[in-house]
């Protein structure tokens, strides 16, 4: 059992998709063994975990640069632990072997991602989930996978909180669906199963304050295309470009891979109907809306109602995290607000290291502006990891004066002593690195891997003029200067032009 995601997260504002009422919970309950891939919580569902599935069930457990996910496992009674290491194969019972390719980093999805892949004498499974590790060779150690599962849809904020021009956002919405399709393309290239399935996501949004982030376009006429295609919308891109071995899968359908049923769907209900939630997707999610109204009413009945000093609370959290957090202050740069929409306002001073009251010459470089019910929550809980809540909620309006910065996302999932140390970690080995491997790229001679997330430029990279880009998530890099376009405080290393042999 993967990642098994029932219940509406990141203050309500995440449901699954399509709806899991359709799922048969025994069947939970009936697992051996349980893979969590990574701690955001459309894959850690605490609640349906306590609920329907034992304790006595065997964790598979991906090898992650810090404890969080195993502590909060073992949290909720779950001690029957195998610890696995990146890319080892495990024998389970009888032929059953797998084996769990991490990614491990403080930019890294919360603190860590992971792919897992599965093999007995019938077939083999990839469930590369929502990583993006820089190629798939540790999803491929049992040989050509005969399924493949993964993500191929937006899960995150950008570009739809940041305070741009409607049509600039249009415009990155585009770019980023394009690239998200892209990756997913070279990724199934890689893999060459026989069977794809267009896995984790997107969720849907039923609050009527997100539920523009829906996406209709292909199925309405005149519908803005948002980040979060649904799988019959990526099928139909893939079935485009001369791959045809997708298959749709909702909630409760079984897939039968290797035997003399290879390739057979079975879904919990008629075709018909698993047509309509994607052909008739507003009337859909507009039951769905109606049937999950008092779940959502609940979730805001729990959030604060009264007011504290946030100030002064922020003030004692923060401040001994940012004592220690020097590559992270460095590579944030600048002033951070953040702001409550009825007028709090409270400045991290990265470069100083400390949080205090604005100033009337403050030069802001990101701002983030939520309800003070929101921040209060996040406040008084001490959520040590804001992108796995708060920002992934898309209940917020942030700014920035420049180009992505990874910092700012690192310091906002390192609001702890421990998890701030490892980001310190990582970042320090990166500045240490002096062995380097070099490669030659259409005409330069530049590091082997991407400063982003390690991709192999040989595989991925390419030069147009004087910049490189890397394939797996579109990072730039001037190769005259090594600078990153799009990310501020990345750096590309370049020996410079390839000789020219005469």
């Amino acid at each position: 059992m993967c990642d098994p995601w029932f219940t509406p997260t990141f203050f309500g504002s995440w449901h699954p998709f399509p709806r899991v009422d359709t799922v048969d919970l025994d069947l939970l309950h009936d697992a051996k063994f349980l893979y969590i891939s990574h701690m955001h919580r459309d894959h850690l569902d605490p609640d349906v975990l306590t609920q329907h599935v034992p304790t006595s069930v065997t964790v598979l457990l991906p090898e992650f640069g810090v404890n969080a996910l195993e502590d909060t496992l073992r949290s909720l009674g779950y001690n029957n632990i195998i610890r696995t290491h990146n890319g080892e194969i495990v024998e389970l019972d009888g032929d059953l072997r797998i084996a769990i390719g991490s990614l491990a980093g403080p930019h890294i999805g919360p603190m860590g991602d992971s792919m897992l892949v599965v093999s007995d004498p019938t077939a083999v499974v990839l469930n590369q989930n929502d990583a993006h590790p820089a190629d798939l060779d540790m999803g491929l150690v049992f040989g050509q996978p005969d399924a493949h599962l993964l993500q191929y849809s937006g899960a995150i904020w950008y570009p739809m909180v940041y305070e741009i021009p409607a049509d600039e956002e249009a415009a990155l919405i585009a770019t980023k669906r394009e690239r998200q399709v892209a990756r997913a393309i070279q990724y199934i290239e890689m893999a060459g199963a026989r069977h794809v399935v267009p896995s984790a996501g997107p969720p849907c949004f039923l609050d009527p304050e997100l539920f523009h982030l829906n996406d209709f376009s292909g199925i309405e006429a005149n519908a803005n295309p948002s980040i979060f295609p649904d799988a019959v919308q990526f099928l139909a891109e893939l079935d485009a470009v001369g791959h045809h071995e997708g298959q749709l899968l909702i909630p409760g359908s079984t897939l039968e891979v290797g035997g003399e049923r290879d390739g057979e769907v079975t879904h919990p209900i008629s075709t018909d109907d698993v047509d309509r939630i994607f052909s008739d997707k507003r009337s859909y999610l507009e039951r769905y809306q109606a049937d999950t109204a008092d779940i959502r009413a609940q979730i805001v009945a729990g959030w604060p109602t009264d007011t504290t000093d946030v100030f002064a609370a922020i003030k004692d959290w923060f401040e001994p995290i940012l004592t220690d957090a020097h590559h992270t202050r460095a590579g944030v740069g600048g002033l951070v607000e953040l702001a409550t929409t009825d007028g709090e306002r409270i400045i991290i001073d990265m470069p100083a290291g400390v949080v205090r009251r604005p100033a009337d010459d403050d030069v802001i470089a990101f701002r983030f502006r939520t309800s003070r019910a929101l921040l209060e929550s996040s406040v008084r809980r001490r959520v040590d990891d804001w992108c796995n809540e708060l920002f992934l909620s898309c209940r917020f309006e942030a700014y920035r004066a420049g180009p992505y910065n990874e910092y700012i996302y690192t310091f906002f999932k390192s609001l702890s002593e421990p998890r701030m140390a490892y980001a310190e970690r990582f970042y320090q080995a990166k500045a240490d690195d002096r062995d380097v491997d070099w490669i030659e790229c259409d005409g330069w001679i530049v590091e082997s891997r991407c400063p982003h997330q390690r991709a192999r430029l040989d595989r991925v990279g390419s030069v147009d003029g004087e910049v490189l880009t890397c394939g797996l998530h579109g990072w730039q890099f001037d190769l005259t200067t090594g600078e990153c376009l799009n990310s501020d405080g990345a750096f590309l290393r370049v020996k410079g032009r390839a000789p020219v042999n005469d």
